[in-house]
């Protein structure tokens, strides 16, 4: 198994950010959820770029009759995004048992001790300035914005993270199984790390695809 060599600027901060919960197993003692938190939380990041980018569409193309979109694409995806948080927490926070279910002070005695984590709080200000970086470099100033439809950004998130997390998910319930060693949850940021490179290639090579039939 093998990181894939980064190719663009993009690339090389995504894998770095990617790479940052080794650190945090290794040295700050984190387990699965905080992994698995971490990447829900990436999930929101990726959806709230991508009402920018449908907004940056819009206004380059003038299609401001489909704004009535953004509102559907944020209640849906907010929805599917809530779902998965509420299984990440119950099931790898709390450790509930089928048919067991939570208080809402252990719910947030869980939150209120991963905020306290200074170097969590930091890897998720990294996973901010990767996406933020990509859709300030690739998608606007790489011209992305200008071949890219609305109908491929109401797809995209989704294209993105749900293979990738189911895999993530069962990975996880893997490693909390065999007791979360530490070569376990390098194996799973590792296999996180690899698939978000793939999926980052997939849909960049897309738009160019894209750009390629409109010339």
């Amino acid at each position: 198994m093998k990181l894939p060599r980064p190719q663009t600027p993009s690339e090389a901060l995504l894998v770095a950010v990617n790479l940052l919960p080794l650190a945090g197993a290794a040295l700050w003692g984190w387990k699965v959820f905080d992994i698995l938190l971490l990447y829900w939380i990436e999930n929101v990041i990726i959806g709230l770029l991508n009402v920018f980018k449908m907004l940056a569409v819009m206004n380059r193309k003038r299609l401001w009759i489909a704004i009535p979109i953004v509102p559907f694409f944020f209640f849906h995806y907010g929805m599917f995004t809530m779902v998965h948080g509420v299984f990440v927490i119950g099931l790898f926070g709390l450790k509930l048992l089928a048919g067991q279910s939570a208080e809402w002070h252990e719910v947030e005695t869980l939150l209120r001790g991963i905020a306290a984590d200074p170097f969590f709080l930091l890897v998720a200000l990294g996973l901010v300035v990767s996406h933020g970086f990509s859709f300030i470099f690739n998608f606007l100033r790489g011209g992305e914005v200008d071949r890219t439809s609305l109908t491929q950004l109401m797809r995209a998130p989704y294209g993105r993270i749900v293979a990738l997390h189911i895999t993530i998910i069962l990975g996880g319930g893997v490693t909390m199984m065999m007791g979360e060693p530490i070569w376990a949850l390098g194996l799973l940021t590792i296999f996180k790390t690899i698939g978000d490179v793939r999926a980052h290639r997939r849909s960049h090579e897309i738009r160019t695809e894209s750009k390629t039939v409109a010339t």
